[in-house]
């Protein structure tokens, strides 16, 4: 997906920081919560829980992009059930998640690229026409270690007029995403 570029303003950036804190502040402390106290993926009610509210509140796009069996939410209750029936070898990559830490450096952003990929790949198995879902994962990958950059196409858009992209083409593992990498790599400059 082509991304439009975007300048950043810092009185929007400001304004921006003013609204998080008096209206999104309180959202995102509920779901790093959540997701700490029930971070692995062997109980399927918070399985959905995390699911549903990562995916809704923050627009990641799932539900459009995975096949419905025609029930209310039966999109987003697949993405639930694939991630409780692969619980063991999620768990697997999100223990590897939790030992990335907040400098990003080489090894962490090898390692959540990594665990990125293979949560993309797996949500292909789901999705119409296997289409990445890029936003979703990244977002329910932060919520469970902040430290994960999350990726939107609104940021993205704007990353280039802050850092300079060039050399952020990274040599990629088989299962890496290459526009979040690139990203993740633009973002950790």
């Amino acid at each position: 997906m082509k991304h439009t570029r975007q300048e950043f303003s810092p009185s929007d950036y400001y304004k921006s920081r003013q609204d998080y804190i008096q209206n999104w502040r309180s959202v995102d402390q509920t779901l790093y919560r959540l997701c700490r106290e029930h971070y692995t993926h062997k109980d399927r009610s918070f399985v959905t829980a995390k699911v549903v509210i990562i995916g809704r509140t923050y627009s990641t796009g799932v539900e459009r992009k995975v096949t419905t069996t025609g029930g209310q939410g039966s999109s987003i209750s697949r993405v639930a059930d694939l991630l409780f029936t692969h619980s063991d070898e999620v768990d697997q990559w999100f223990g590897r998640l939790g030992k990335v830490g907040g400098t990003l450096d080489v090894w962490d952003i090898r390692e959540l690229l990594t665990i990125h990929g293979l949560l993309l790949k797996l949500l292909t198995k789901i999705t119409n026409r296997e289409q990445l879902v890029r936003s979703f994962v990244s977002k329910y990958l932060h919520f469970h270690n902040p430290n994960v950059p999350i990726y939107d196409s609104v940021a993205a858009g704007f990353l280039p007029s802050i850092v300079s992209m060039q050399g952020s083409q990274a040599a990629l593992a088989e299962d890496v995403d290459g526009e979040y990498a690139n990203y993740v790599h633009g973002f950790s400059k």
